[in-house]
């Protein structure tokens, strides 16, 4: 069975419940989550700054952290964050946001390999 789209969507749903977020702003009308539904994180940003973004190829919030502080600043700007106090709330945001690498092994007792479509 596979246990990797159970475990993201429990961990989808804690995040929407943590941060008081609608399970819709994750999954619009029952579409897959994206990465850019996670912009709807910041602070001080919109639906429609976050489809600005989009347009400028700023899918994720490491693609928006991984940009020089006046690309950055740019890219906000055109999505109308332009108060310097707008500007270090996402900043400092996204200098304390965790980075999780997850790896996920199966093994059965007595079963050196196991194979898809495996019996057990």
């Amino acid at each position: 069975m596979d246990m990797e789209e159970p475990a993201k969507a429990v961990l989808e749903m804690q995040q929407c419940v943590a941060q008081a977020m609608p399970l819709s702003v994750r999954k619009p009308q029952g579409k897959p989550a994206d990465a850019s539904t996670l912009l709807a994180q910041l602070p001080h940003l919109d639906q429609e700054g976050i489809k600005k973004l989009r347009r400028r190829k700023i899918l994720s919030i490491k693609d928006l952290a991984d940009l020089s502080d006046a690309e950055r600043a740019e890219a906000l700007a055109g999505c109308g964050v332009t108060s310097p106090s707008s500007l270090e709330d996402i900043n400092t945001l996204l200098s304390v946001l965790p980075t999780v690498h997850m790896r996920a092994e199966f093994e059965m007792e007595g079963e050196e390999e196991i194979m898809e479509q495996d019996v057990a």
